[in-house]
């Protein structure tokens, strides 16, 4: 998982293994559920992810998003 310099410069550092696969149609939401389940973040610490709600780009509450959770 990048932690941060995303999404394309950094170094070794600013990954994280979580062993995790997030994925989804809607950036927002999947933006949003991250932030909360590995930074224990609600969406209001990432002002982006508001903003982004606003111009129509995806939904910060995820909680409403259709999900499929399966375990490998």
């Amino acid at each position: 998982m990048l932690l941060r310099n995303g999404p394309t410069g950094g170094n070794l550092e600013d990954v994280a293994l979580k062993k995790t696969l997030v994925a989804g149609t809607d950036p927002v939401a999947m933006d949003a559920y991250v932030a909360k389940a590995y930074w224990n973040l609600e969406s209001a610490p990432l002002p982006y992810l508001k903003l982004a709600e606003q111009r129509g780009l995806g939904r910060v509450d995820f909680a409403q998003v259709r999900t499929k959770f399966s375990q490998a």
